[in-house]
């Protein structure tokens, strides 16, 4: 990004990148945790007309979550499917 102010280089600064996600689906983190995953209400703002939502990041302090290491076990089957990743989205189902 370039600046009036600055004639010695242009600055490499952050960029904000949407994508919407509407399908159910499980997401690892991004590398050194660069990145941030957000979940917003398309239906409702805050006071300064901003959609609701809450960031979602990576916890500290205890490395990495866990990850499923044998796969397509037969003793397990689906029952640790929660752990081929990090972070999963699902739909919440009312009756």
């Amino acid at each position: 990004m370039d600046y009036d102010w600055d004639f010695v280089h242009p600055r490499n600064t952050m960029k904000l990148t949407r994508t919407l996600q509407e399908t159910e689906t499980g997401l690892n983190w991004p590398a050194n945790s660069g990145e941030m995953y957000v979940v917003v209400n398309d239906d409702l703002e805050n006071s300064w007309g901003e959609k609701r939502g809450y960031r979602v990041l990576p916890g500290t302090g205890m490395g990495t979550p866990a990850h499923l290491t044998v796969k397509n076990s037969s003793i397990l089957g689906k029952a640790a499917e929660w752990a081929t990743k990090d972070l999963w989205f699902v739909q919440h189902k009312v009756d």
